[in-house]
């Protein structure tokens, strides 16, 4: 199946649908995390027009955003270690810098089932997590960002472009 996938990919790839290709289920959001993540440059390489041409899709997608006049709300959910939210409450107002392209959902209530909240695997050392962010689009300290590698990206309006709906 990711082999089938990988071949579609080669054969069909168009930057302009790059966030339709990040957001479907398959090899490319997980393949380019993971090596994001690990900061490994012999698979980020050969990657490197992928995260071009995400960074220049998202860009697009949030210089349109900023021609409305929308207070946009934001939500990520995920599953995080003790130690991990002890870090985060204790550099509340830091820049937060992550080695990934991160997704959030204007849907609280879909990124509460995707969090685990309800996931009986938990233990004790891991929680979920519902992070929320507002931003306001005419503001450039407020642009809806996105870390990776300590690079500013913004965020895409996932319903145009994103290949499934809910994630």
């Amino acid at each position: 199946m990711v082999l089938e996938a990988i071949d579609e990919f080669d054969e069909m790839y168009d930057a302009e649908f790059i966030i339709w290709w990040y957001t479907r289920e398959g090899f490319l959001y997980r393949r380019l995390n993971k090596a994001l993540r690990q900061q490994n440059c012999d698979a980020l390489i050969p990657m490197h027009f992928i995260i071009v041409d995400l960074y220049t899709a998202l860009w697009i997608d949030c210089e349109k955003l900023k021609e409305t006049e929308w207070t946009v709300q934001v939500y990520r959910g995920q599953l995080m270690s003790k130690e991990e939210i002890s870090i985060l409450k204790e550099n509340t107002d830091y820049l937060l810098a992550v080695n990934s392209f991160l997704s959030a959902s204007v849907d609280r209530d879909l990124v509460l089932i995707f969090s685990g909240s309800s996931s009986n695997c938990l233990d004790e050392d891991v929680q979920s997590v519902l992070l929320h962010s507002t931003h306001f689009p005419d503001s450039n300290a407020s642009k809806l960002l996105i870390l990776s590698n300590a690079i500013t990206t913004p965020a895409a309006n996932k319903k145009e472009r994103m290949r499934v709906e809910q994630e």
